[in-house]
């Protein structure tokens, strides 16, 4: 691609020199970085060689993105955030060198700010419905104050047949002792491309949750950096990802450790069926000055037919000493000895290989932080399973489950390789 003349026009902030400035740097980048920047990952990738020209940008449909949530926060579309510099800011300065997130910078045409203000608690879910009907370069930044926290919950699906990019990247900055919890459920219909990129900054005793469902689309490719930045902070990423068909799903963890006596944990399933296929990266990165900070990263996979593949690539750099980092990473067919065992208990083989699927997705799916959440992910799993044509349905009634007892097994993020 060699120029934006064929992409979505952008909103009418273009006008703000500054901004076409910001976009024509990012689009430069876009051409000049390579699919994969890290060297362990470079040929790990669905996307190395990837054409836009089967995609027409021509379509007048508008996609729908509505945000559910209380008075207290404050709510803004991109195009009215853009004029205030505390968000130009935070737009102009980020430090992410990637391929496709600076295409997202270049081009991005819609967007929500949301804001929680200091010391302010909200108890009820934000809900972020997205209806893809068209191409979507969107932005999404979450800034909470200090002391404050936030339940967020995503929902994405489509309706459109034709072939179609939804780009996405989203931010969260949570100041000191902040708290969020952000919950993801992708499932667009076949015919999407899905770019996503997710950047978590934490600061002094800040915690984040972040909860991932991909089920939908054609090709996704999935970035999580988390920068532990302040001292004190908490992350903790859990990924569950299903494919069919010939779905490929190219998903990259990175967790990043600056400040002392930081805590990341990412935990990533993907059960492929039919011909689809994964790629699972995952890095943790402990700075120099990162002490006592402890660090888990698994990343395991189910393959159920012959033609499934998939690839999990853990990676560690460590700067520094008195540390812990744990590390897995496994791909593997259903086992037999469980197959045999189930079946001489009265199961069928298709009634057994599901029983084994729903089993190893259990523990990542109820460690999810939302009831509701968690309900959706069974949802789309027995679908999934059964090969029915996807089509998530928004929830008419905004109103949210009640939460209930969320179950955390203590040896889920142990037991282990570790490095000290």
């Amino acid at each position: 691609m060699q120029s934006t003349e064929s992409l979505p026009k952008s909103i009418e902030s273009e006008k703000i020199e500054w901004l076409r400035e910001f976009r024509k740097k990012s689009f430069e980048k876009f051409e000049q970085l390579p699919s994969e920047n890290t060297e362990l990952f470079k040929y790990q990738t669905f996307f190395r060689n990837f054409d836009f020209s089967e995609f027409n940008f021509e379509s007048e449909k508008e996609n729908e993105i509505k945000v559910l949530g209380p008075d207290s926060i404050v709510i803004e579309d991109l195009s009215h955030a853009l004029r205030e510099k505390e968000f130009r800011d935070l737009l102009v300065t980020g430090s992410e060198e990637d391929k496709f997130f600076h295409l997202n910078n270049a081009i991005f045409s819609s967007g929500i700010y949301i804001k929680v203000p200091k010391n302010t608690k909200i108890d009820e879910p934000v809900r972020l419905i997205s209806n893809l009907k068209n191409h979507n370069f969107t932005k999404i930044f979450v800034s909470l104050e200090e002391n404050s926290s936030m339940k967020l919950i995503k929902e994405d699906y489509s309706e459109n047949d034709k072939p179609i990019i939804a780009s996405e990247a989203i931010e969260f900055i949570l100041k000191d002792n902040s708290e969020l919890v952000f919950s993801n459920v992708q499932n667009f219909s076949e015919n999407v491309l899905h770019f996503s990129h997710m950047v978590s900054n934490l600061f002094n005793g800040s915690k984040i949750s972040l909860n991932s469902g991909f089920f939908g689309a054609n090709k996704v490719r999935s970035r999580s950096h988390v920068r532990l930045i302040g001292n004190g902070s908490t992350a903790e990423n859990l990924e569950a990802v299903f494919g069919g068909k010939q779905q490929n799903f190219d998903l990259y963890t990175n967790l990043d450790h600056i400040g002392k006596h930081t805590v990341g944990k990412s935990l990533s399933k993907s059960v492929m069926k039919d011909s689809s296929s994964s790629i699972v990266k995952g890095m943790i990165k402990i700075g120099k000055d990162a002490k006592n900070s402890n660090s888990f990263l698994a990343l395991h996979a189910i393959l159920l037919d012959r033609e499934a593949k998939s690839n999990t690539i853990p990676g560690l750099e460590i700067g520094t000493n008195d540390v812990k980092a744990t590390h897995s990473a496994s791909v593997s067919q259903i086992d037999g000895e469980k197959i045999f065992y189930l079946m001489s208990r009265g199961l069928s083989l298709e009634e057994a290989r599901k029983t084994i699927v729903i089993g190893f997705f259990d523990p990542i799916v109820r460690r999810f932080s939302l009831e509701e959440t968690r309900d959706k992910l069974l949802g789309l799993i027995e679908m999934k399973w059964g090969g029915e044509e996807q089509r998530f349905k928004k929830l008419s009634d905004p109103i949210l489950h009640k939460e209930g007892e969320q179950s955390k097994e203590a040896d889920i993020f142990e037991g282990h390789y570790k490095y000290r």
